[in-house]
């Protein structure tokens, strides 16, 4: 078994054995790109859709069931609901109309666990049919446990695995953790842990991680685990070309506050030292990157520019960590709502803008990046 450079033993015992002899990254040397589908746009792509006014992406919500009790949860407890949930048309009609206006992928957070949804086929195969890739975020108990995937879609989660593989979707999987015990009180529920390692494997072995860029990611919260865990989990980019989306919190639902996450937050410091280690780990074994993300070691975040978060009540915002309302779709044109947005006037075409919300809130602070640019000659303005 190749162990690449990852020494934490819980997670080799879950992953290790089905780490390639040759990565991905290895394949496609140059070519590799640092991204997952759904959620990767080149920058003449962002440029051109500036000069269009287009739509590029959306965040956008199908479902509130949730079996889960996350700590951190984004959704829980969050004062930006109002008002009632989307039909299954209206929700429907408004992805026709994103598609009208550019949209060519979406990243469907919740606002619970999609796959507890028994009406998740039909909305994911829906997004798929209008050419729109769908990006899930997904806990992956579902896909791990039979008993689950039969209660609710009528197959087997390795089934369910490759009719998701076969509609062309990209999927995020929740890992906080690879210690049951520390994962499993981190969403409230024993047994969750073994549930979701499952379902990963299931992911791996239908294929998604066989692709540049890859169709699977991990979503790795930057919060208290096993000391050193956090960077561990980051290294299998490379070991099983995965994409780790590993961020601060978002100031909003359980996060809402400083005070709220304290917790069970890291400090500002050990953010940035993260950040850091991420980087050089990037430079030393060749992952592509040109500027400081607030996902660590991944794309430059841009979508301000390009995109907008819809929630499960039709309610409009610049992004899932913004309290800024744009509107309801509900009786509304969504391009008329778009081309009103401030926030896309603002950043249009930029191709990275930091974290302006995450700042305001604290969570990072104004000119991060230029103190884990310090850390590397390399890392770009």
């Amino acid at each position: 078994m190749k162990q690449y450079s990852i020494t934490n033993k819980k997670i080799l015992s879950t992953l290790g054995d089905l780490f390639p002899k040759q990565s991905m990254l290895e394949k496609q040397g140059k070519n590799y790109i640092n991204a997952i589908q759904g959620w990767e746009f080149s920058d003449e792509t962002i440029k051109s859709a500036a000069r269009a006014s287009k739509l590029l992406h959306l965040d956008y919500e199908f479902s509130v069931n949730c079996s889960l009790d996350c700590c951190y949860c984004f959704r829980k407890n969050d004062n930006r609901d109002n008002g009632k949930i989307l039909s299954f048309n209206e929700w429907s009609h408004v992805l026709n109309e994103a598609k009208e206006l550019g949209v060519t992928s979406v990243k469907f957070l919740g606002a619970g666990e999609l796959t507890e949804n028994k009406n998740f086929f039909k909305a994911m195969e829906y997004t798929s049919n209008l050419e729109i890739t769908p990006l899930i975020f997904t806990a992956a108990n579902v896909i791990g446990d039979d008993n689950l995937s039969r209660k609710y879609h009528g197959m087997s989660g390795a089934e369910m695995a490759k009719k998701l593989y076969d509609m062309g979707c990209a999927i995020m999987v929740k890992a906080n953790s690879f210690n049951p015990e520390i994962q499993d009180k981190i969403v409230g529920v024993k047994g969750y842990s073994e549930k979701r390692d499952e379902g990963l494997r299931r992911l791996i072995n239908a294929g998604f991680n066989n692709h540049n860029p890859t169709r699977l990611g991990l979503e790795v919260a930057m919060m208290r685990t096993e000391p050193g865990e956090l960077f561990e989990i980051y290294k299998l980019k490379e070991a099983l070309n995965l994409y780790i989306d590993l961020d601060p919190f978002m100031p909003c639902g359980n996060t809402k506050t400083i005070e709220k996450s304290n917790p069970f937050d890291i400090s500002l410091d050990e953010k940035i030292e993260l950040y850091k280690k991420v980087y050089s780990f990037n430079e030393e074994v060749g992952i592509p990157f040109r500027g400081v993300s607030p996902y660590a070691g991944g794309q430059e975040c841009s979508q301000l520019g390009y995109g907008l978060y819809i929630n499960i009540m039709g309610e409009i915002f610049p992004c899932p960590g913004s309290h800024y309302f744009l509107g309801n779709v509900r009786g509304k044109n969504l391009e008329e709502l778009w081309k009103k947005n401030s926030f896309a006037m603002k950043y249009s075409g930029a191709l990275s803008h930091g974290c302006p919300f995450r700042e305001e809130a604290g969570v990072l602070y104004p000119g991060w990046e230029k103190d884990v640019r310090k850390n590397s000659e390399n890392i770009s303005d």
